[in-house]
């Protein structure tokens, strides 16, 4: 029976599952994603945002440099963090 390439399994490759960290980076990168183009949602994403800024102590600082690091690019930062 012929095996094709996606049920050969690699010796030593093991899918990594994500770690805490960049679970959370990707969360805040959706919520900012949709505060940006979602006009109407925005103050439930910032709600949002500010129990995720808490829950995962985040300050604003780190938060400004995984925003550079996610490459989003906000024109005005139109509520208070």
């Amino acid at each position: 029976m012929k095996v094709s390439s996606r049920q050969k399994v690699r010796k030593g490759v093991t899918k990594r599952t994500r770690t805490f960290e960049e679970k959370k980076a990707l969360n805040l990168k959706f919520y900012f994603k949709a505060m940006l183009h979602n006009r109407h949602f925005q103050l439930l994403y910032v709600h949002r945002l500010k129990f995720e800024l808490k829950y995962f102590k985040i300050n604003f600082y780190n938060l400004c440099g995984f925003l550079l690091s996610a490459q989003i690019q906000i024109r005005k930062l139109t509520f208070k963090i």
